[in-house]
């Protein structure tokens, strides 16, 4: 499988982490106040070990991972502060820079 089947193609924000994973446990409320502050992005997050296939194929090898996709291919590795105005700036950033080569 791979994320296009379960993720539609547009998804823009990804975070991959695993259930025993203390920084994912400590980022998860950030991440969730992002994506229902920001319902204009496509906010996903996957289990990284149920879904570790998906995962090997982004080059996943620790959690959490943070990835900005474009129509379903890395486009940008997020690596900044796990907080929500940081995964704002990050996704913002990315989109400027888009819409300007267009």
């Amino acid at each position: 499988s791979d994320l296009g089947s379960l993720l539609h193609p547009e998804v823009h924000a990804v975070k991959f982490s695993a259930p025993w994973c203390g920084h994912c446990k400590r980022m998860e409320d950030e991440w969730k106040l992002f994506a229902q502050e920001h319902p204009e992005y496509q906010v996903a997050s996957l289990d990284g070990d149920k879904y570790s296939e998906i995962g090997s194929q982004y080059g996943v090898r620790g959690f959490p991972t943070l990835l900005l996709l474009d129509n379903g291919k890395e486009a940008v590795r997020y690596s900044g502060p796990r907080t929500r105005q940081e995964f704002t700036n990050f996704v913002e950033t990315y989109l400027s820079k888009d819409s300007g080569s267009s």
